[in-house]
């Protein structure tokens, strides 16, 4: 918020007043088409990794493996691998048994 503390009245022309509230909503409007495109490319950018994720445990999971393991083989930090198996899972494409994970039918 912005206050004005001095002078305390203030006479503008209207078309000055125009010309600034245009301005501000020309950038509004330019702020908001890229925060639209931002979002768009993160979307995409998900979608990619998520697929590239999903190609190294096809290749790796033809056996089952420990957590420890799928972090191992992939580079993968273990907490970020957890949440990546227990979101494929979710999705149908791993499962986990006896504590290994593997390809379900799907995957």
């Amino acid at each position: 918020s912005v206050e004005i503390i001095d002078p305390e009245e203030l006479t503008v022309s209207s078309r000055y007043l125009s010309g600034i509230l245009n301005d501000f909503l020309l950038k509004m409007h330019e702020d908001a088409f890229e925060l639209k495109d931002l979002s768009a490319q993160s979307k995409l950018l998900v979608k990619n990794a998520d697929a590239i994720v999903r190609n190294f445990f096809n290749f790796i999971l033809k056996e089952p493996m420990s957590k420890e393991d799928v972090s191992k083989a992939t580079g993968i930090p273990l907490a970020n691998v957890v949440a990546l198996l227990e979101r494929f899972e979710k999705a149908g494409i791993v499962k986990k048994e006896n504590d290994k994970w593997c390809l379900t039918k799907n995957g």
